[in-house]
């Protein structure tokens, strides 16, 4: 059973208010989110919310592991959680206002 360090699904930048995929488990492998960061770039506050659901369940408010977190300006929100997903569990994420953060996964990923 191998195990890969790295940066889960890269940086969603600017998802926008709808959500974006940043990151999905592959088919075949589980994955431990350790460290979920948050980047306000902007001089403006916004906030942020983060949804954990299996693709054959959709996004709704009971996935949400973080909803509508403040984020000040030119500021960073960082979480150490080691969250635990199987395949096909999808890590979206959105923002207000749209446009205005930067997201990034780090993690590993496990062969199942």
């Amino acid at each position: 059973m191998a195990t890969e360090y790295k940066r889960l699904g890269g940086s969603a930048i600017n998802p926008g208010l709808n959500g974006n995929i940043a990151y999905q488990v592959p088919e075949n492998k589980a994955a431990v989110i350790s460290t979920i960061h948050v980047c306000n770039p902007t001089s403006s506050d916004a906030t942020f919310t983060v949804w954990i659901y299996k693709t054959t369940e959709g996004m709704d408010d009971w996935a949400a592991w973080a909803k509508d977190v403040p984020i000040a300006a030119n500021s960073m929100f960082s979480a150490t959680q080691g969250i635990t997903l199987e395949a096909d569990v999808r890590v979206t994420v959105a923002c207000n206002p749209a446009y205005s953060l930067n997201f990034h996964l780090f993690g590993s990923e496990i062969d199942a």
